[in-house]
């Protein structure tokens, strides 16, 4: 099972750059399900991708960015990394204590950053601040992943 879900998040990991989680507002407006997100315009059948997008998706892991796109080449922000493993992980509970300034309690990644922080998978930038809408490196992926998973 843990070898499973290390091979499904290695995937989401390949997707990981250029696929948008969305702001709360934006999450409430659209729903996809795996049936009709091949009707990402921009995903197209037998791209590298295409079956990532289509798990992503059907697993609440991640949504489109409108009715018709997904924005495949897209950069991710930390925020949006630690939510799309938050969710990977099926959303388990966060934690109480927000070390983070600049993370509020009604950002739709409040609950993927606090769990983090308990889990040990972040640590923020700094000891106060997270960085939610910084770009987030491959570095930083392959070491959430790596904390999530050891």
């Amino acid at each position: 099972m843990r070898r499973t879900s290390l091979v499904i998040i290695s995937l989401l990991l390949c997707i990981a750059l250029s696929v948008p989680a969305l702001a709360a507002g934006e999450l409430d407006a659209f729903q996809r399900t795996a049936n009709d997100a091949a009707a990402f315009s921009d995903v197209p059948a037998g791209s590298y991708y295409y079956d990532a997008v289509l798990w992503a998706v059907e697993n609440g892991i991640t949504k489109g960015t409108s009715d018709t796109t997904f924005s495949p080449n897209m950069i991710c922000t930390r925020a949006q990394i630690v939510t799309f493993l938050w969710r990977s992980e099926k959303s388990p509970a966060a934690g109480t204590a927000n070390p983070f300034a600049d993370v509020k309690s009604t950002a739709y990644y409040a609950g993927a950053v606090l769990w983090a922080v308990k889990e040990n998978i972040t640590k923020g930038t700094t000891s106060t601040t997270f960085s939610p809408n910084a770009d987030c490196t491959r570095a930083q992926i392959v070491t959430f992943l790596w904390r999530c998973k050891k």
